[in-house]
């Protein structure tokens, strides 16, 4: 018996696929477009009390209204983009117009300026493609200090993603607008009698090879709120945090607690983001490293790991923190025939820099570093945040959900605490800049 066969006029034919495709895609596009303009309207409507009082504040510091500059829209379109007068916060409101018109997505890269136009380079004229969005993840990331490898690079990947209202990218946004802390221009940022130094990623990773490869001395340390709050009763932690050649800021608290004193940080400079960028640069210029630390099997887990990412790098020896004062002089003479030229200690805050302040010296390396628990990220043995939990300074919780039992103690009752010291000035006793020393 023959098959049977639907009729040939059942199957679409070509050009109607297309067609349809291109009324699903149509009628897509329509929906966003409402959604968008919707959205945009009743954010205005909410907002209708401040944006006339930004108007009118504008017009009294300044003479107008609202300033205007040519931007780049969708296609290298050119617009202008609107911005309330005056110094004041929320100049930027003002680009709700371009939203509801269709000329900015809520969502999406920086505009770029038409004189900037030539800077761009060829790759990254992709942004122009499509319309650019009132939120930026390039704008979140550098506010929030976690703009590592650079705005230009975060905005080129932004051109490829797909425009929509991302209510996650919103919240981010709220919370760098309201909490990113402004660039004092100084060096250091001293709290709890601790001085921390106010640096880039890209420059933090720039000192420590540049003192690997000339052999100068260099003890690093990291700081959160954790660790003040130790360093705030324990006046030796304190000292070895002082007596470090630099310590850097780990996680948004620090960054804010910066902030309410009326200071800033560039980045959040925080070991398990500094970690490849480090073996990176050690790589490629022939440094070696030992990993010292953690649970036994977690080391030589994370060495190996970033041995398979950049090939050429060389790490030494790795060795847990499990071991007795018997074998201690071991553990340093091990170390020491390594010829290693960085060496990282996972043994926790405060023991991790107490006994690098010790016995660093005898090490033969130039570098040491205090890095906590970065050993079990790069393992595999703990999972760390997703980014879109970091972007909102929200690493600390997804940690405290995963190991509730073991960090309530330091989130539930530390974080607030600091809050309190730091909000009621409660280490003003403690707050001697390194000069006055």
């Amino acid at each position: 018996m023959p098959a049977l066969t639907a009729p040939e006029s059942l199957h679409p034919s070509p050009e109607l696929r297309a067609a349809w495709c291109q009324i699903r895609r149509s009628s897509s596009e329509l929906i966003h477009r409402i959604a968008v303009v919707t959205v945009a309207i009743t954010v205005a409507v909410a907002l209708s009390p401040w944006l006339i009082f930004r108007a009118c504040w504008g017009r009294f510091k300044s003479g107008s209204w609202l300033t205007s500059e040519v931007v780049l829209g969708r296609h290298g379109r050119a617009l202008r983009r609107l911005r309330f007068s005056g110094p004041m916060p929320g100049a930027g409101l003002a680009s709700l117009w371009h939203v509801a018109t269709g000329d900015y997505e809520w969502i999406g890269p920086r505009a770029v300026r038409h004189r900037d136009l030539t800077e761009l380079s060829t790759s990254e004229l992709v942004r122009l493609e499509v319309a650019p969005g009132l939120v930026s993840l390039g704008a979140i990331r550098q506010k929030m200090g976690l703009a590592h490898d650079g705005v230009a690079a975060l905005e080129h990947s932004m051109a490829y993603k797909v425009q929509s209202l991302d209510l996650g990218m919103m919240a981010r946004a709220v919370l760098a607008t309201c909490l990113g802390s402004r660039t004092s221009g100084d060096d250091t940022v001293c709290l709890f009698g601790v001085d921390i130094d106010d640096r880039t990623m890209a420059s933090a990773v720039d000192e420590l090879v540049d003192a690997a490869l000339h052999g100068r001395p260099q003890r690093v340390a990291f700081v959160n709120p954790d660790c003040l709050n130790k360093a705030y009763v324990d006046d030796a932690y304190r000292s070895a945090l002082c007596g470090a050649d630099r310590v850097y800021a780990d996680g948004i608290g620090i960054r804010l607690a910066a902030g309410w004193r009326g200071q800033g940080l560039r980045d959040n400079v925080n070991g398990t983001d500094l970690f490849p960028r480090l073996c990176e640069r050690a790589a490629q210029e022939g440094l070696s490293m030992y990993l010292l630390g953690a649970r036994p099997g977690v080391a030589e887990r994370a060495a190996t790991t970033m041995v398979e990412r950049y090939p050429g790098l060389q790490i030494v020896g790795t060795r847990d923190g499990y071991f007795g004062d018997d074998e201690e002089a071991d553990v340093r003479q091990t170390i020491r025939t390594s010829g290693a030229d960085i060496v990282l200690v996972a043994f926790g805050a405060p023991r991790q820099e107490l006994w690098i302040e010790e016995h660093h010296a005898e090490l033969g390396a130039s570098v040491a570093l205090g890095v906590g628990g970065l050993f079990d990220f790069y393992s595999g043995r703990i999972e760390r945040a997703p980014q879109a939990w970091r972007d909102l300074g929200l690493e600390w919780l997804f940690r405290l959900t995963r190991e509730p039992g073991r960090l309530w103690r330091r989130y539930v009752i530390g974080n607030p605490l600091f809050v309190v010291r730091t909000v009621l000035r409660a280490d003003r006793r403690l707050n001697t800049p390194r000069g006055e020393r």
